[in-house]
């Protein structure tokens, strides 16, 4: 069981028609994974109980009981009255969540899903809460812009990793190193920890994860949906 939904109240844009719908459940079971995910007329409710008991609720919700008196503690929750936006972007298992916090603040939280289809039925269910107050967003990315930010974490981490196995072979060879500012003091004791051939590895994966996300990006470049609430 994965995605679940209890009719009872709420309106669904469907071209001028409307049909109505009042929670949708989705429960995952992968490690990484939010474990149940609620959307209710007000609030959107997650939690990390086992996955028995995620299924116990996502029934009894699909069954009439209403989110509030299960999910009252346990689960935390974001008002959909103080939602600014959400994105997800496709082939992705994730969902970016930012609301507004205390005195002009905003908050956010990233929940991850067992699937694309699991994720992208708590994207409608907002969508559809959130209705007239919406605008939905859909973008694109060209290859040039997509590659910007591998390309990016290559420079970075190529730079860095130069100035670290200089340090690590300084170290190596004796040479005292005099580096000022905690970050380059915190990479002068990284280097030397890791030494010349640790220095080479961490730097050999970070720079394949990098062309890794380049290739993936230049061949299916992102296309982000992004609901804004009005």
């Amino acid at each position: 069981m994965g995605a679940h939904s209890h009719s009872e109240g709420q309106a669904i844009a469907n071209g001028d028609e409307r049909s109505m719908i009042d929670s949708i459940v989705v429960t995952n079971t992968q490690l990484m994974s939010s474990k149940l995910v609620v959307v209710s007329p007000e609030r959107i409710y997650f939690s990390d109980p086992s996955p028995e008991v995620a299924e116990q609720l996502a029934h009894a919700i699909e069954t009439g009981a209403k989110p509030a008196d299960l999910l009252a503690s346990g689960s935390k929750t974001i008002e959909l009255a103080k939602l600014k936006d959400v994105k997800a972007q496709r082939d992705t298992t994730e969902l970016e969540i930012r609301w507004k916090g205390m005195i002009g603040s905003v908050s956010s939280q990233t929940l991850s899903f067992d699937d694309p289809t699991r994720r992208d039925a708590i994207l409608d269910a907002i969508e559809i809460q959130l209705l007239p107050r919406v605008q939905r967003q859909e973008k694109q990315f060209g290859r040039v812009r997509a590659s910007l930010f591998p390309l990016v974490g290559i420079a970075i981490t190529g730079g860095l990793g130069w100035n670290a196995y200089g340090v690590a072979a300084k170290a190596a060879a004796g040479t005292p190193v005099q580096m000022r500012g905690g970050k380059a003091r915190a990479l002068v004791w990284l280097a030397e920890a890791l030494g010349r051939g640790g220095v080479i590895v961490v730097v050999g994966v970070l720079l394949a994860i990098f062309i890794g996300v380049l290739v993936m990006r230049i061949r299916k470049p992102p296309f982000i949906v992004k609901l804004i609430a009005g």
